[in-house]
């Protein structure tokens, strides 16, 4: 992608990028992913990597509230796809016309590149909902996700300790809770 500009201030980020590169609100409301949302301003907020974001976008720039360079490098460039020429993909893919088609109506899209587990648990409730129904006003599903310690670190040491927490939630009975 096509970073004109980065530009830090006061504890935000801002990207200035060519519009056509990047939609945030396509890409985090596509179904990849289920753990952020829309704000009444405009604004999109979520968690990642267990750090919370909240951003807006505006014709060719995206503001990062909250948020340190270091932190934008370490963990929104990546999780974004910053680095990968989608112009130069599209281009390919477009000499196929059903692509062509799809490239058309959702021009800004990017692949998330978000934890493994969130990507598999965002994949198993996907199949058994649609995406309104998990993004639903009273955010139902989306509250039984900030429970799973996608990416919590515990040590022996610790009261709660479950080395297998992945694996439970895997389990019939937790994909039928989160489903």
């Amino acid at each position: 992608m096509t970073i004109l500009k980065i530009i830090t201030d006061g504890g935000n980020l801002r990207l200035e990028i060519r519009e056509e590169e990047l939609d945030i609100g396509t890409t985090l409301d596509c179904g990849q992913c289920f753990r952020f949302s829309a704000e009444a301003d405009g604004g999109v907020s979520g968690v990642a990597f267990g750090k919370r974001l909240r951003l807006r976008q505006t014709e060719n720039e995206i503001l990062f509230y909250g948020t340190t360079a270091r932190e934008f490098e370490e963990i929104w460039r990546p999780l974004f796809d910053l680095d990968t020429d989608y112009a130069e993909i599209k281009n390919r893919l477009s000499q196929e016309k059903t692509l062509q088609e799809a490239i058309r109506y959702s021009p800004g899209i990017r692949v998330l590149r978000q934890d493994s587990f969130e990507a598999l648990i965002s994949f198993l409730i996907s199949q058994n909902n649609n995406i309104p129904r998990i993004k639903d006003k009273t955010g139902a599903v989306q509250r039984r996700l900030v429970i799973v310690p996608f990416d919590a670190k515990f040590t022996p040491n610790d009261a709660d300790f479950r080395p297998f927490i992945k694996d439970e939630l895997c389990e019939q009975g937790s994909m039928e809770y989160l489903a």
